[in-house]
């Protein structure tokens, strides 16, 4: 039985940059993905904390009750 035809859909290969090892070194920030509107006001809501259940989690790291009162600080990525 000759497996190359077993497949039913045509193999491709992926493409892979040439010397570059993705599994070592810091996760890829995305620094394109940055303040890139020029609008002024754009990125006021980033400034605002996210809401997860009854905790808000801000962007410096700290978190905090509903209430503003301090629960922990976590290391900001």
């Amino acid at each position: 039985m000759n497996r190359a035809n077993t497949y039913t859909t045509a193999r491709v290969p992926y493409a892979r940059a040439i010397g570059i090892d993705r599994t070592k070194g810091d996760p890829y920030q995305c620094p394109e993905l940055g303040n890139t509107c020029h609008r002024p006001g754009a990125h006021v809501a980033h400034q605002a904390p996210s809401r997860v259940g009854d905790r808000l989690h801000h962007r410096d790291g700290r978190v905090t009750d509903l209430a503003g009162s301090l629960l922990y600080r976590k290391e900001a990525l």
